[in-house]
């Protein structure tokens, strides 16, 4: 293809780069076949069929190597790897590895998606999902999405981050302000709410944690209701606390600790049973 600098096509069958006579383009395909590169600065295009970069000076510098019908239509310096029917149409930086049906939209940067099925990238900065189907982040910071079905992270800003969706179904973290959250399988599970940090639900279904340092663990249907709060449903543990038939046997204190450290809390010292208020211990009978 004559008047593109540095560009050109190679082993390509039926390509075309358009956009020949402005001096910048730069752009070149290697293999494949049914490519369109339109007037797009330094996009190149390795192998595959039908990939294409759209749209006059959107995508500059980036790159789609092999896969079928994917398209780079804005955001510079990124890339598509394998996969089928991926789209990037905003965002700089990173892109699509080896997935199928991906998005990404409205300038999500540095964001990837790994071998994933359906899934969307409409906001955010260094966020990622990794492999299930059909989930999204809609805007995060440092947050991540790994596996798992239909499954979301939206309604965040700057001020949340670090937080992960791990499996499951139909899961959500939703609020601004939402930092270093997790929520690890179950469905239906949602943090939710505005400036909560260092919350999770583990397993279960249909729980709602809304509280900072809260944690709900299996069941179906809990809602959090308190700061610094664990609600684990027939609970079953070892060591100092076991339960057998639904009666809780505690291993006794030689001395009890400091009230003060100890808010609602039970504890056995010598025969007796205490509870402390945060202030002081007082024995049950």
């Amino acid at each position: 293809m004559g008047g593109v600098p540095y560009g050109g096509m190679y082993s390509v069958d039926s390509g075309e780069i358009r956009g020949n006579a402005n001096p910048r383009t730069a752009a070149a395909m290697f293999g494949g076949r049914q490519h369109l590169i339109n007037a797009v600065y330094n996009a190149q295009v390795f192998g595959g069929t039908n990939n294409d970069f759209p749209n006059a000076f959107s995508g500059d510098n980036g790159g789609i190597v092999l896969g079928t019908n994917n398209t780079i239509s804005g955001g510079g310096q990124s890339f598509i790897i394998g996969g089928n029917s991926n789209t990037k149409s905003g965002g700089a930086g990173p892109g699509i590895f080896a997935s199928t049906g991906t998005s990404f939209t409205n300038g999500a940067s540095f964001a990837v998606v790994v071998g994933s099925r359906s899934s969307t990238m409409a906001g955010g900065d260094t966020v990622g999902i990794i492999g299930g189907q059909n989930n999204r982040i809609d805007y995060g910071f440092a947050d991540f999405i790994l596996g798992g079905y239909n499954n979301l992270i939206t309604g965040r800003n700057n001020d949340g981050r670090g937080s992960v969706l791990v499996g499951g179904n139909d899961n959500e973290i939703n609020g601004n302000g939402i930092g270093a959250v997790a929520i690890l399988g179950g469905n239906l599970n949602y943090i939710s709410g505005s400036d909560i940090d260092n919350s999770a639900i583990i397993a279960g279904s249909g729980s709602l944690v809304q509280h900072n340092r809260s944690v709900i663990v299996g069941g179906n249907e809990y809602t959090s209701t308190a700061d610094d709060q664990v609600i684990v449903p027939q609970l079953v543990s070892s060591g100092s606390v076991t339960n057998a038939g639904g009666l809780f046997a505690m291993e006794p204190w030689a001395t009890l600790p400091a009230a003060a450290s100890h808010t609602n809390t039970f504890a056995v010292s010598g025969s007796k049973p205490y509870f402390s208020d945060g202030t002081a211990w007082t024995a049950l009978f």
